[in-house]
């Protein structure tokens, strides 16, 4: 009897692996039909899932925090900013980290938008064109220009300019479409908005882009005294002479300008501190000139 029960025991563990193999088998096929999941599902394990979530989940966080601050400082109709933050840190993003990240873009996008009480329609088309514009720009980046984020060649400075100007139409075109379709904007406004969502998407790629990208790709560096005190002597006099002559009054000595004074420690800063000095230096003084617009100072406002 107990022989029979033993046997009988052992006979049932076959069958119980026969199931799973057959559900195993089932699971395959149907994952055979989607050949990117299968891929995902196979080359995945938890470590690389881990850390692609806190990716997705750190790119989404900033995103709409940029987002926000660029409602928040200057916002014109439903697409204006006088520098949309976004299109910088989202091609930044995916050039170092890959373009797997796009969800996190395309999601922070709609949720940005939904916060400034866009339509559904309009925010699901801002958001694609948000996503597609920092996605071709990673393609021209990496597959075209070859570029390197390091900025050792002059070649990489002009790639990412061409890439900038080309792909900032992307995104405003797409959504100033999106906002006329739904009659949220007259047909006389659609070029001056379009104009301005090109120019802030342009000018934050141009500015931030090469900044985050050099910085981030390799952020330890080591620097001797000499040189961390040379460093400090030419950001801090680029930030002074900037704070004089785009926040007062003294924007100029009799006909002369003061900003060109400026060259001095932007010549300063290419010349000993190389690319990251010099990417710093410009997002130093793009910040401090576009406060001085968006808070009415001299001397563009004059």
């Amino acid at each position: 009897m107990s022989t029979y029960q033993e046997d009988s025991h052992v006979f049932k563990l076959p069958m119980e692996g026969l199931d799973a193999m057959e559900k195993r088998t089932d699971a395959a096929r149907f994952l055979a039909r989607f050949p990117l999941i299968d891929r995902l599902v196979r080359s995945a394990n938890a470590d690389e899932v881990g850390k692609y979530l806190l990716q997705l989940g750190v790119l989404f966080v900033v995103y709409v925090i940029t987002a926000r601050i660029g409602f928040g400082v200057y916002h014109i109709g439903e697409l204006g900013a006088l520098a949309w933050l976004p299109a910088g840190v989202s091609i930044t993003a995916l050039f170092l980290y890959g373009s797997r990240l796009w969800p996190a873009i395309a999601l922070g996008s709609i949720v940005a938008h939904l916060f400034v009480g866009d339509s559904l329609f309009v925010t699901a088309s801002i958001a694609t064109g948000n996503t597609l514009q920092a996605f071709a720009g990673w393609y021209l980046l990496r597959r075209y220009i070859k570029f390197d984020p390091l900025l050792g060649r002059l070649y990489d400075s002009f790639g990412l300019i061409l890439t900038g100007i080309i792909v900032a139409v992307i995104s405003p075109s797409i959504g100033v479409t999106a906002l006329w379709v739904s009659h949220h904007l007259a047909l006389v406004d659609i070029s001056t908005l379009w104009i301005n969502g090109w120019l802030s998407n342009a000018v934050s790629i141009l500015v931030f882009t090469p900044f985050l990208t050099r910085w981030l790709a390799r952020p330890l560096f080591v620097k001797t005294r000499v040189e961390i005190l040379e460093g400090l002597a030419i950001f801090s006099s680029l930030t002074l002479i900037s704070a004089i002559v785009f926040w007062t009054s003294y924007s100029q000595i009799g006909a002369f300008p003061l900003v060109y004074i400026l060259f001095i420690p932007l010549v300063s800063a290419a010349l000993r501190t190389g690319p990251r000095g010099m990417t710093l230096a410009i997002a130093i003084v793009s910040m401090i000139a576009a406060g001085s617009v968006l808070f009415a100072h001299a001397p563009f406002t004059q």
